[in-house]
């Protein structure tokens, strides 16, 4: 049999765990092709099978989800580059579109610190003078 993988995590993760799947289907088959006079005999081998697809199946979907998140981040930062690339090195006057692009939130810490949460998930704290 093969060895089980509870407990593999994105960082755990090598292509022979993506090949296994694989490997655990031919012996699914194998097994059923055994069984086919007496599938009680083989229910703990059949069952130890499908637990470990089970797992490896739910890691690889949660594998392609953070992928996914990991592509949209690219996309924003690229996103976010490209519009530094254009931008004016000095503000001459406000850009309210440019703004709203960056700018996820602004909080108002205390009379004089705010803070400045972009869309890309940083955080900027800025004190203001009167």
């Amino acid at each position: 049999m093969t060895q089980r993988n509870e407990g593999l995590t994105f960082c755990h993760l090598r292509p022979e765990h993506i090949d296994q799947l694989a490997e655990l289907e031919v012996q699914f088959q194998r097994l059923l092709e055994k069984a086919a006079d007496d599938p009680i005999a083989y229910g703990d081998q059949f069952k130890e099978i499908l637990d470990e697809q089970t797992a490896l199946k739910e890691l690889r979907a949660s594998i392609l989800a953070e992928s996914r998140e990991h592509a949209e981040a690219d996309r924003r930062i690229r996103d976010a580059a490209g519009m530094l690339e254009n931008a004016v090195p000095h503000i001459a006057e406000w850009d309210e579109s440019a703004v709203r692009q960056l700018v996820a939130q602004v909080k108002v810490l205390s009379k004089n610190e705010i803070s400045v949460t972009l869309k890309s998930g940083i955080e900027i704290r800025q004190s203001i003078s009167n």
